[in-house]
């Protein structure tokens, strides 16, 4: 965008419920819209004059939609709002002020893309029942079952997360009693 524009004007109204936005001072913070899953902005952008250097300002605006956010938007333009100018930046060109205090130590930590490799989604246990407890004692035992037995992980597992998943439903309410692991039956 910053190629084919010479003039971006954001107006970010924020007011996404879902993330239970604020205003700075805490008081309460409306969409102009009656939704809840996103916020709102209004951006504005100027076709591109060859050769000029990109202008990006940005201003945020907050508050209860009725008694200050439509209010603010028919009084003001874009040419008498308060905007701060914005210089986006490689590798994210974000379009909202940024504290670049901590940018070095920041890039100094690990990056995510070289951490993880691609398309991958994390850590997957695939046997949470299995490998978590609220109690040490019966988490070590079915450690120690995994960890002695000659059946194959594929036949184990299976076992003991039916075990466990029968016990911490017994009682109806997940109350977790669950028993010694050392004898299992399969179901």
């Amino acid at each position: 965008m910053l190629s084919s524009f010479e003039c971006i004007f954001v107006v970010d109204m924020h007011g996404n419920v879902s993330r239970r936005e604020k205003c700075p001072n805490g008081s309460p913070d409306q969409n102009v819209f009656d939704i809840k899953k996103t916020g709102t902005s209004i951006s504005i952008f100027f076709k591109r004059s060859k050769g000029n250097e990109p202008i990006v300002k940005h201003c945020d605006l907050w508050g209860l939609r009725d008694t200050v956010k439509y209010l603010r938007l028919g009084q003001r333009t874009i040419l008498t709002s308060a905007m701060s100018s914005l210089k986006p930046a490689v590798p994210f060109y974000l379009f909202v002020p940024q504290n670049v205090k901590a940018l070095r130590e920041y890039e100094r930590g690990y990056s995510i893309a070289d951490i993880m490799p691609i398309h991958s989604k994390g850590v997957v246990t695939g046997r949470d029942t299995f490998v978590t407890d609220f109690e040490i004692g019966p988490l070590l035992e079915r450690m120690n079952i995994f960890a002695t037995s000659k059946e194959s992980d594929e036949s184990l597992v299976p076992k003991q997360a039916s075990f466990i998943r029968l016990q911490c439903n017994h009682a109806g309410d997940f109350i977790w009693t669950q028993p010694s692991c050392s004898s299992p039956s399969a179901g």
